[in-house]
C-alpha cells in the first residue's frame, strides 16, 4: 500500500488516550495520536488509497476512533479533497506519548515532508486550539541514544520486508535481553551473531551497525 503527502487542513496534531501497545519496559501505556479542529492551521501527514474492505478491516484496529471526513490537500496541488480520518471518540489527555511512538510517527512523516520535530500538545477539552498546551517537543535522538524500543522502529524503516508494529518491539528487546543485552548502550558493544527466523536476522543486524555508526 503506497502513501502520498498529505496536508490536513484546519486541525492540528493533538496526543490523547492510552494505550498498551506502543508502551516500554519503563511504561506501559503511551499516548496516541489525533486529529483536533484548528481553523486556519494545517497538519502535515499521509494518505492511501483503501477500498471499504479494507477500511472495514482497519475499523477493527481503531477502537476509540471513528471515521470522519476531512479536507486535505495532496502537493503539488493545493485544491482541497475530501479524505477519511479516524479521529478520537474521546479525546483526553492522559500519559504522554512513548519515545519508540514518536520514533515511528516521525519515520512516517519523513518519508513526505521535512519534518525536524514534532510538537506534543496535550488535549483538554475546555481549551481552544490556540490554548492546547504543549507538553514538550520531540527531537528524535541520535540512534545510539534511542532505546531499545525506538531502535527498533528505526530498523523497521529500513528493513525490505517490515515487520508487523508495534507488535515486534517486544520480541526484538526480549531476543535482545537473551543476548544480555538491555540498552543502546551495551548494544553498540556487543557482538550480535545474525540468528535467522528472529528479529536479529542477517537484514537486521547488518542495519543495527550502520545505525550505531551514524551520529
Amino acid at each position: 500500500m503506497t502513501s502520498l503527502p498529505a496536508i490536513i487542513l484546519d486541525h492540528t496534531r493533538t496526543f490523547c488516550l492510552s494505550v498498551t501497545s506502543w508502551g516500554g519496559r519503563s511504561s506501559d501505556l503511551s499516548g496516541v495520536a489525533n486529529l483536533h479542529p484548528a481553523p486556519g492551521k494545517h497538519c502535515i501527514g499521509s494518505v492511501v488509497d483503501m477500498t471499504d474492505t479494507q477500511l472495514e478491516l482497519l475499523d477493527k484496529f481503531e477502537g476509540g476512533y471513528s471515521q470522519q471526513t476531512l479536507q486535505i490537500t495532496i502537493p503539488p496541488s493545493s485544491s482541497p479533497t475530501p479524505a477519511i480520518a479516524y479521529i478520537a471518540k474521546d479525546p483526553r489527555y492522559l500519559v504522554p506519548p512513548t519515545e519508540q511512538y514518536l520514533t515511528a510517527i516521525h519515520a512516517h512523516l519523513r518519508e513526505h515532508h521535512p519534518v525536524q520535530s514534532i510538537p506534543v500538545l496535550g488535549f483538554d477539552p475546555s481549551l481552544s486550539p490556540a490554548s492546547l498546551p504543549e507538553k514538550f517537543v520531540f527531537v528524535p535522538p541520535a540512534p545510539r541514544e534511542l532505546t531499545l524500543e525506538s531502535l527498533c522502529v528505526e530498523v523497521n524503516t529500513r528493513r525490505a520486508t517490515p515487520w508487523e508494529m508495534p507488535r515486534r518491539i517486544r520480541l526484538f528487546v526480549a531476543e535482545l535481553g537473551e543476548l544480555g543485552v538491555h540498552t543502546t548502550a551495551e548494544l553498540s558493544g556487543a557482538t550480535i551473531v545474525p540468528r535467522a527466523d528472529t528479529s536479529l536476522d542477517e537484514e537486521s543486524v547488518a542495519i543495527l551497525k550502520e545505525l550505531l555508526k551514524s551520529n
